[in-house]
Order: C-alpha cells, then sequence, then structure tokens
C-alpha cells in the first residue's frame, strides 16, 4: 500500500529535515517528496569544521536583536535546540510553532545567498539535500538483527579472552589485570626486563621506557623480543578486547519491528564531517568487523616455563560479527563495493599518466602499480610487493613519515624515506598534485572536492610547524576523501531515484506508518507470521566506498544489475568506477554475484 506524499515537487525549506522526515514517516505514514532546503545542512556547507549549531543557536547568530524581537519571551527548550513545542516556554504551542517557521525560512534566505556568492549551490541543492532523503530512510529501515548470532560471536571472543588471560598469567608467574596498564607495564618491564630495541639484531641501545597503552609499544617489544610469547599474548588480549566492547552494546540495541516480525538496529547518520564522508552513531555499524582468526596457544599447562613463540601450538577460530546482521524473510542482503575509489578518485584529480594506466589496465591496481614502480613484469610481483606499493601509495595519501612507513614495512627510517621518493619519483603526477593542491588552498585560505564543496584550513598559512603540516595534510586529504564522499552520495541518491521508478508500490522505508500503538503490543505480534516479504530494495548502511541493500530473492538480479550501473555511472572520470556485487543470506556470508 503506497504512502501519502508530502509535498510533491514542491520547494520547502524544513530545519532538521532528517529529522522532520523521519517523524512523519514513521507517525503518519507520509513521505515528503520534492526539494527541500535544509538551514542545518546550508550552515555547515559553509563551515564544515564548525561545531553543529541547534536551531535557536543559528536564528540568534543570523539575525539582528532588533530583528529577532519575536524571540523575546521565548526561553531556549530541551533536546534539538528546537524553540517551540515544549510546555516551559511561553506561548502556545501553535505560536511558537509558527514563530519557527518564519525564522526557518528568513534563515534559509539568508544562507541561500551565502551559499550562492560562495559557489556552494550546486552541491546544496544536487548532492547533500538529496542525500540526505535517502540517509533518512536509511535510519528508518535499520538492519536485520540476529541476537542469538551476536551472543555465540561474543562468547567466542569470551572464551579467547579467558584462554589469553590465562596463559599471560602463566607465563608472568602469577595474576594481573590485563586491562591495567600500569600492571602490564610492571610486569614487562620490571619482573620480565623487556626493553624496546630500535633494531633487535644490533646492539643498539634501548629506548626510553614507553607506556603500553601508546600506539605500537606492544608491538615493538613483541617485535624486540622474538623469543618471548608474553608481549604477544597481552597484545592479542588487548585487540579481541576493543573488539568486544564495540560490538558487546549490540545486544542492548536491537529493536523489534512488528511489521517484519524481526529484530533490528536502528544507527543514525552524521552528514556533519570535515570531509563530507558520512558517520554512524548509536551505533556505529561501520566499525563491525570483517570476519577474522583468533589464534592462541593450546598448551596452557606447561610446567617447564614458557616456550619460544616458535614452539607454541597454536589454534584458530573464525569469528564474524557480520553474521549476526541478516536480511527479512524472503530478502537477502546485498553489498556494492567500489575498487580503491580513493586510488581512482587520486589519478583523475593527479592526472599521473602512469597511475591511470595501471587502474584502466583491468589488472590488480596494487600489482600494477607495483610493476610500473620496480619495472618488473605484473606476473612476476609478489604478494610482499603487492602489499608494500600498497602501502607506499596510502603512506603517501595519508602524509605517512619514513619513519612509520618503515616500521610498517619492517624497514629502517632511512630506507623508508628512500621507498617514499623513489615511489614519487615514478609517480611525478601525485606529487605535483599534492603540492598545487597545498599551494592554491596557502592562496584561497580552503580547499575543493569535485562537487565543489570546500573546507577552510586557517593554520594553512601558520608559523605553528605541527599545525601547519597537519593542514597541508587536511588540505591533500580531503580533496580525495571528500570527493570520494561526494561520488558515493551522488551514487546513492540515483540509486534511490531509479528504485522508486521501478519499484513503485513499495513502501518507501520499513517504519513509514509505525506508530506507538502499534509498536507497544511487541510480545503478541512475534508470534504471528510477517507480512509477505517487501519487494524491491531498501538501504540499509553506506561503509565509505560500499552501499548495502536489503533486497526481496527474487529481485535480486534487477537490483544488482540498477545498482551496479548507477555506481559505475555517477560520475564521468578520467579512469573506470569498476564495482563488485556481493550477495549473500547474511551480511557476512557474501558472495560476489554475477551481472
Amino acid at each position: 500500500m503506497p504512502t501519502t506524499s508530502l509535498y510533491k515537487n514542491m520547494l520547502g525549506k524544513v530545519f532538521d529535515l532528517k529529522a522532520q522526515y523521519k517523524a512523519l514517516a514513521a507517525g503518519c505514514d507520509i513521505t515528503m517528496n520534492g526539494n527541500f532546503q535544509d538551514p542545518k545542512v546550508a550552515d555547515w556547507l559553509l563551515d564544515p569544521d564548525a561545531k553543529v549549531k541547534r536551531f535557536d543557536e543559528m536564528v540568534k547568530g543570523q539575525f539582528t536583536p532588533q530583528e529577532s524581537d519575536l524571540l523575546q519571551g521565548l526561553r531556549e527548550c530541551f533536546g534539538e535546540g528546537s524553540l517551540s513545542m515544549t510546555v516551559q516556554n511561553a506561548g502556545s504551542g501553535q505560536t511558537r510553532a509558527a514563530l519557527e517557521c518564519v525564522f526557518t525560512f528568513h534563515l534559509m534566505v539568508k544562507l541561500s545567498k551565502l551559499l550562492e556568492e560562495q559557489g556552494l549551490s550546486t552541491a546544496f541543492r544536487n548532492v547533500e539535500m538529496p542525500s540526505l532523503v535517502a540517509l533518512a530512510r536509511l535510519e528508518l529501515n535499520g538492519a536485520g538483527f540476529n541476537p542469538e548470532e551476536c551472543e555465540t560471536q561474543c562468547q567466542v571472543m569470551k572464551d579467547r579472552l579467558r584462554m589469553l588471560e590465562e596463559r599471560a598469567h602463566k607465563l608472568a608467574g602469577h595474576t594481573f589485570a590485563l586491562n591495567s596498564t600500569k600492571a602490564v607495564d610492571k610486569v614487562l618491564y620490571e619482573e620480565k626486563k623487556l626493553e624496546i630495541n630500535e633494531d633487535p639484531s644490533t646492539n643498539s641501545q634501548p629506548q626510553e621506557r614507553l607506556s603500553t597503552s601508546r600506539k605500537g609499544v606492544l608491538e615493538k617489544l613483541k617485535t624486540s623480543h622474538p623469543l618471548h610469547p608474553l608481549p604477544g599474548v597481552i597484545l592479542k588480549w588487548k585487540h579481541i578486547s576493543n573488539l568486544l566492547n564495540k560490538v558487546t552494546p549490540l545486544q542492548k540495541k536491537n529493536v523489534y519491528n512488528p511489521r517484519l516480525n524481526m529484530d533490528r538496529i536502528y544507527s543514525t547518520c552524521n552528514l556533519h564531517t570535515a570531509t563530507g564522508r558520512v558517520a554512524f552513531h548509536d551505533p556505529n555499524l561501520q566499525f563491525i568487523p570483517k570476519e577474522f582468526e583468533i589464534e592462541m596457544p593450546t598448551d596452557t599447562n606447561n610446567e617447564d616455563g614458557p616456550p619460544a613463540a616458535g614452539e607454541e601450538t597454536m589454534s584458530k577460530r573464525k569469528v564474524c560479527m557480520r553474521h549476526a546482521f541478516i536480511p527479512f524473510k524472503g530478502g537477502v542482503i546485498l553489498a556494492a563495493d567500489y575498487s580503491q575509489l580513493e586510488v581512482r578518485i587520486m589519478a583523475h584529480l593527479s592526472k599521473d599518466s602512469k597511475l591511470t594506466q595501471a587502474l584502466n589496465s583491468g589488472q590488480d591496481v596494487f600489482k600494477a602499480i607495483a610493476s610500473q614502480w620496480k619495472g618488473v613484469a605484473v606476473e612476476h610481483v609478489s604478494d610482499k610487493l603487492r602489499q608494500q606499493a600498497k602501502q607506499l601509495y596510502y603512506g603517501i595519501i595519508y602524509g605517512m613519515g619514513p619513519k612509520t612507513l618503515g616500521e610498517k614495512l619492517g624497514v629502517s627510517k632511512e630506507e623508508g624515506k628512500r621507498r617514499i621518493e623513489t615511489f614519487k619519483s615514478s609517480y611525478t603526477g601525485i606529487q605535483r598534485y599534492r603540492q598545487t593542491t597545498v599551494d592554491q588552498c596557502k592562496r584561497n585560505g580552503y580547499v575543493q572536492t569535485m562537487a565543489e564543496r570546500r573546507r577552510y584550513l586557517p593554520d594553512i598559512n601558520g608559523e605553528d610547524y605541527y599545525k601547519l603540516s597537519q593542514a597541508e595534510r587536511q588540505a591533500f586529504n580531503t580533496t580525495i576523501q571528500g570527493s570520494a564522499a561526494d561520488l558515493v552520495k551522488k551514487a546513492m541518491v540515483l540509486i534511490d531515484q531509479r528504485l522508486q521508478q521501478e519499484f513503485p508500490d513499495t513502501r518507501r522505508s520499513h517504519r513509514h506508518g509505525e506508530s506507538t500503538a502499534a509498536a507497544a503490543d511487541t510480545d503478541k505480534r512475534r508470534s504471528q507470521q510477517p507480512s509477505s516479504p517487501p519487494r524491491g530494495a531498501y538501504l540499509i548502511l553506506q561503509l565509505h566506498d560500499e552501499l548495502i541493500y536489503e533486497v526481496h530473492e527474487e529481485d535480486e538480479q534487477k537490483v544488482a544489475q540498477i545498482v551496479k550501473h548507477k555506481m559505475e555511472k555517477a560520475m564521468e572520470l578520467s579512469v573506470e568506477l569498476p564495482v563488485k556485487v556481493k550477495v549473500g543470506p547474511t551480511w557476512g556470508q557474501l558472495k560476489t554475484l554475477d551481472i
């Protein structure tokens, strides 16, 4: 049954459109169609690094006291900073709501002029506002969730944590708190006398003792003492513990959906980021890791003391929290992922002929880069050399220094510097583009993405070396990551529009028409069979360069073709934009789909 449409083909000015869209959709089964302008989005576009403003803050910031006389007598309220709809404020609800409408209209008039002056109107109108509506529906859809599978995966990690803890206590000779930095430092430094050496193969002097809470310290201790397994055991424990802490809150976030007769998790997405990338929170499903193996010693009863790391008998167990994310009954999960999107954006913007050729050759991208970099045939590029080329590329993109790169590659700082220089000399277009970007930012005070969004970097002309270096890295990174974000948003909008044309009678989200009364009797509804599976596709997550949908199994091929085509043609670049589509019964069991 199609929902009621509101404002079809009309231009509306709405503060916090995403929240209003969701409220009308879930509470009244009303779909807001048309073109909308949101002062909240406009304000972010004008200054993406600024703090997100509440409605009352924006009104007071844009209007003079004389212009905002209507505000007199209205106090700030709770929640999102609205001026209305709270009984604590003076005046009737109608008066307060009318005032908000007046201020929203005039706010948008003022901000529209600023957007036009700064060349941001096109990005606002064609990218950000349409994508906001698509993301509102994403939030309404949520993601299907299997609590039992989540608990199973968590239990595997808990069992491994317990065994690793026992192993660490055995190696230390006594119990200690692995989550206490002070206790770990005492065991490793004072009791076991372990020190960090720059190069374990030499007699170089140990470094100053660094807290094991600092990034990379446990890795260095493990490398410096390959025959002592304790740093490695603690490192594994911390890794698994961090993962468990990220996924455990999911078990408290699932909400029952009576229409689909299943649990779902509803995240909140945030567009207001410096680069324009969409971020998620409460909970952040972008942090759910891919399948990984937990490796640990099976023998914890060695009475002859701790064995060397290479002598331990190891067991492996696969863990995949993504198995807990499932489609509605009669559906599948469909994931469409760009291949090395940021690499391709870089090639397009830098116009580096070698990089463009490597990307358009149809070969493995990083093998092709390694082949050109080292002057060897592609078929002779080893996995190790490919990985080095990948680390070098991203190291240059994200401003990694020779010391950090050397540590990642397992070589000295000098060798790391030499490899960076060798790579830069092979791909001169990248370095030239980087310098041009920084120079333009120094002149203009900002950088632009391909959709002409701006990011202002005042420290680019500062005297503080640290802040200056950071601003230069941000200038370069923003043009790449920000442009990638533009492209994915545009693809998301194009897909959304095409799916509406292909499946016009499908509800726009899983929560359209859901009311408080309908969702209240949860226990009774859990025993009922769900209605027939919804046709078409529902966007449930944006994972940076990847879009994930929930699709009726009979529409799998049709939706896959739409998604792949729209993503690959979202923007015209000098390089191809290949997209790989996978489907499966859960997020963790996806297989490549032939289209």
